[in-house]
C-alpha cells in the first residue's frame, strides 16, 4: 500500500521506503525520484512507510503511515509533516480520503476500522459488530457517492460492508471464495439502468474477482446485467454478475 498515483496527475507517483519519495515524470524511461519527507518513523528498528494516500481534492495533502504505528500528514507536499494519529491504535494498513474533503477519511488497522470526521482529530473507532480482531483486516474501499458513505473491508475471511458508518457490518460475498481479501478497488460508471459500482477484489490464492453493485439502496446488493458487461475483463478477471 506504500505506492500511490496522484488521482489528478498520473505522472506523479509516491513510494514509501524509509522516507516518502516522489516522481512527477512517471511516464519517462528514467523517472526522477526526490524525497519529500525525512525519516518519519520514530523507531529505528521499524523505519518504513507502509501506507500512503493522496487527497483527491488537494494533491498537496498526503497521509503516510509508518511501521511504528504512527500516522503523518502534510498539507504542503512534504515541506512540513505532522503526526496525526490521536485516537488511533495499531498500524494503519489502508486509508481512503473523501474526494470532496481532505480532512475526512476512513482507515483500517489490523483489528479495527476508523473514521476521521471533517471536524478533525481524534480518529474514531467504528468497528461496530465486526469481529475484526478475529477476522483480520487487510484493505478498505469507500463508495463516497452514496448519501452515507458505503464501507467495504477485506478480511482474512471474506468481504464485509457497512451502510451506517460502521455501526453494523454484514458479510458481502455472493459467489466469492471464503478466503483472504487483500485488495479492493472500485469504479462508478453510467449503466443503462443508472449509475453502478464495479467492485473488484483481489484474493490470496483464489484469483481476482469483480461484481456489479447497486450501491444506492439501504444495503448494497449484487445485480444481474442484461448487456455486454461480461466481456469487459475476459481473460484477466472472472466476472461475478449475480442476483
Amino acid at each position: 500500500k506504500a505506492f500511490v498515483m496522484d488521482p489528478s496527475n498520473p505522472a506523479r507517483i509516491l513510494v514509501g521506503a524509509d522516507q516518502v519519495f516522489e516522481t512527477t515524470n512517471a511516464g519517462s524511461s528514467t523517472p526522477t525520484w526526490t524525497p519529500i519527507s525525512g525519516v518519519l518513523s520514530q523507531d529505528p528498528q521499524n523505519p518504513f512507510v507502509v501506507t500512503l494516500a493522496i487527497a483527491p481534492s488537494d494533491s498537496n495533502t498526503v497521509y503516510a503511515a509508518t511501521q511504528d504505528n504512527h500516522l503523518w500528514v502534510t498539507y504542503d507536499n512534504g515541506t512540513h509533516w505532522a503526526e496525526y494519529d490521536s485516537g488511533l491504535s495499531g498500524r494503519v494498513l489502508g486509508i481512503c480520503i473523501d474526494p470532496a474533503d481532505k480532512n475526512h477519511a476512513f482507515a483500517i488497522t489490523g483489528g479495527d476500522v476508523w473514521q476521521l470526521t471533517p471536524a478533525g482529530l481524534p480518529w474514531l473507532k467504528i468497528t461496530g459488530n465486526l469481529s475484526a480482531g478475529y477476522l483480520g483486516l487487510n484493505t478498505i474501499f469507500v463508495d463516497w457517492h452514496a448519501s452515507i458513505p458505503r464501507l467495504f473491508v477485506g478480511t482474512n475471511r471474506g468481504l464485509y460492508q457497512s451502510a451506517d458508518l460502521g455501526h453494523t457490518w454484514t458479510k458481502f460475498d455472493p459467489g466469492l471464495p471464503n478466503t483472504s481479501i487483500n485488495d479492493l478497488q472500485g469504479r462508478l460508471f453510467d449503466h443503462h439502468s443508472g449509475r453502478r459500482l464495479l467492485l473488484a477484489a483481489a484474493t490470496y490464492g483464489r484469483g481476482a474477482w469483480e461484481i456489479l453493485v447497486r450501491p444506492w439502496g439501504a444495503i448494497a446488493t449484487a445485480i444481474a446485467d442484461s448487456g455486454n458487461f461480461g466481456q469487459v475483463c475476459r481473460g484477466s478477471f472472472r466476472d461475478e454478475l449475480l442476483t
